[in-house]
């Protein structure tokens, strides 16, 4: 039983690990009023129902685990080579908590499978050695296939399986970012490189790193493409690139930078103000 702000530790208190008997039934005691939602999760399968809770039992509430999708990640590179691995992550889009994260070590031509819930998602790759970035990712499920780069990995409607394509390539360029206080160095800044547009899909490029005591951070790796830079007093995930109109909000505060394949970017800006 998830509520608005204490969530987790209701669920540990009135489900306990024997809340469900084998014919799908459970029964919560003590659950103080409010608006919850109640989220079951069985691995991959998760599922959830807003339920609202005045002084009378609620009773018949149905949680619909719906469609699993066997969602394929597959890993490619631009140009031959040996030796590359890469770490492929995709993670659900605005933060919703009934979905799970999907991670695994691949290497070219790889897959990895995974049992994925409907929803919105971004795959995040990072390789050894450092000098890849993504490049592109593309959907494939039944006879159709879509670019999901900026859009996201959008498994709502599918049933079945679907396959997401990952292609990494060289060619990148570095960031050298410098954030000042007034006049001085800024150090222990929690700087982030988003893509310039934000879009949810493109969250993978993005780079983030504490300024050190000149006020610096150097971000390698970085695919082409034009970028902005902001300098926040703490790290947060609150400024990625799932949040375009939280972002918006600080635009003008930000700096921009385009970054080209085999060059180094210099960009200075100011700490972010509330």
């Amino acid at each position: 039983m998830l509520g608005k702000t204490y969530s987790r530790a209701i669920s540990q208190r009135v489900g306990g690990s024997h809340a469900v008997q084998p014919d799908g039934s459970f029964e919560l005691h003590g659950v103080e009023r409010g608006e919850y939602e109640l989220v079951s999760s069985f691995q991959a399968p998760v599922a959830r129902v807003a339920v609202s809770v005045t002084n009378r039992d609620v009773e018949g509430v149905i949680v619909p685990l719906g469609d699993i999708v066997q969602l394929s990640v597959r890993f490619q590179a631009e140009r031959e080579t040996t030796g590359l691995s890469c770490a492929v992550l995709v993670y659900p889009l605005d933060n919703d908590p009934a979905l799970a994260d999907m991670a695994g070590q691949t290497r070219i031509d790889s897959l990895l499978t995974f049992r994925a819930m409907p929803g919105k998602y971004a795959p995040m790759v990072r390789c050894q050695p450092g000098n890849w970035a993504l490049k592109s990712a593309r959907l494939e499920a039944g006879v159709g296939a879509q670019d999901v780069l900026d859009a996201g990995v959008d498994l709502s409607g599918i049933s079945g399986s679907a396959t997401l394509t990952v292609v990494v390539g060289q060619g990148v360029g570095t960031v050298v970012a410098t954030v000042k206080d007034g006049d001085k160095p800024a150090p222990g800044k929690w700087l982030t490189l988003i893509p310039d547009p934000s879009r949810p899909g493109r969250a993978g490029l993005e780079a983030s790193g504490w300024s050190d005591d000149a006020g610096r951070v150097v971000m390698a790796g970085v695919a082409p493409g034009d970028y902005r830079v902001y300098a926040w007093r703490q790290a947060s995930v609150s400024e990625s690139s799932v949040h375009p109109e939280f972002l918006k909000r600080f635009e003008a505060q930000s700096a921009k930078v385009t970054v080209r394949a085999g060059e180094q970017a210099q960009v200075e800006t100011r700490i972010i103000q509330p």
